[in-house]
């Protein structure tokens, strides 16, 4: 397994614990995260502790996504990029 498919298992499984409401496992990896999903800030900041948690180290989804999201960037397949090279 590739680092970026167990990042990408573990943001499905926190994506599925912070947004109930989705079903994580058929969430495209291309879709924007606040844009066509409609993840707030809240729950982005939710999903970004349980990342920290899960992953062992400070994510800083925020500078991510002020990249990301103004260009309907905020992929799950962006962010396992940008986690990755980290």
């Amino acid at each position: 397994m590739t680092v970026e498919t167990t990042t990408m298992a573990l943001m499905r499984r926190y994506l599925a614990d912070v947004a109930p409401w989705l079903q994580a496992e058929t969430v495209s990896d291309t879709v924007s995260m606040s844009a066509e999903i409609g993840l707030d800030s809240l729950t982005m900041t939710s999903f970004a502790v349980a990342l920290e948690k899960g992953l062992g180290k400070a994510v800083g989804i925020d500078l991510w996504m002020v990249d990301t999201a103004p260009d309907e960037q905020d992929t799950l397949a962006n962010l396992a990029a940008w986690l990755d090279g980290q």
